[in-house]
């Protein structure tokens, strides 16, 4: 998961972005890199999201059913990570785009 963590500095707020991961059986935070503005923080957390449709897709095209359901349930835990951090319009588009899938996959079977 994607976070960003403020640091105070001098009387300026500072903004890094960090991801969590699992080492073994501790929870470690990697440093990702400074924030510019919201809209870069928005385009990491939507990575992941667009990432997975692309795989489903494919799976998808090659009737590969198994896969593709496998990758969708992936794909619902990022949307509901994602949609915690995100604007309702954003929302909404990935919704329709999850919806869009799952009617593909229905299809499909």
């Amino acid at each position: 998961m994607v976070f960003v963590r403020k640091i105070k500095k001098g009387g300026k707020v500072y903004k890094y972005l960090y991801e969590s991961k699992r080492v073994g059986d501790k929870i470690i935070s990697v440093y990702k890199g400074k924030v510019e503005s919201k809209k870069e923080v928005k385009h990491d957390v939507l990575k992941g999201f667009n990432e997975l449709l692309i795989k489903i897709n494919g799976f998808i095209e090659n009737s590969e059913v198994e896969s593709a359901k496998r990758v969708y349930n992936e794909l619902l835990s990022e949307y509901n990570q994602v949609s915690e951090r995100i604007d309702d319009k954003k929302k909404l588009e990935l919704f329709n785009k999850t919806k869009e899938i799952y009617d593909r996959l229905n299809d499909l079977n």
